[in-house]
């Protein structure tokens, strides 16, 4: 009979102490785009090694590569123009129109994430930034900064 009530009426307590959203708690807390949101390390060099040695078979030039070299990495993941056009948005962090190794990782992360079926943020997370760029000048203006 309890049961009925509480399923008729929702939950008795809400919100407050009892708002697990932001938790490790809050449902899908860990998967997708929330996946590494409470560790200390960034998530992205769990999957790096392949990414870093493609990154460096496209050449870098002074530690970045061009965005027409990233742009024939993408294009092979076979994801819509529009989904990589965001991915691109979400990953240069500096905006300078190329990527740095760590940007690279990156752009690739988000890509896998997306193949797995997980909907692209409207904007990257705070823990997604690589750490080399956290307190970066650009990132900041760019609108990036620690939680």
């Amino acid at each position: 009979e309890r049961d009925a009530i509480v399923e008729t009426h929702g939950p008795a307590v809400t919100g407050g102490a009892f708002d697990t959203s932001g938790t490790p708690f809050s449902f899908h807390a860990g998967e997708g785009f929330e996946e590494g949101r409470f560790e200390k390390d960034w998530i992205v060099d769990r999957f790096r090694e392949p990414w870093d040695k493609e990154f460096d078979k496209l050449n870098p030039v002074d530690g970045k590569i061009s965005g027409e070299a990233s742009r024939s990495h993408m294009v092979k993941s076979n994801l819509p123009y529009s989904a990589l056009k965001n991915i691109w948005i979400l990953g240069d962090i500096d905006r300078d129109g190329c990527l740095d190794a760590d940007e690279f990782a990156l752009v690739c992360y988000i890509m896998k994430l997306k193949l797995e079926g997980h909907e692209l943020p409207p904007t990257l997370p705070a823990h997604l930034v690589p750490p080399s760029k956290r307190n970066s000048e650009q990132a900041l203006r760019n609108g990036y900064h620690k939680e």
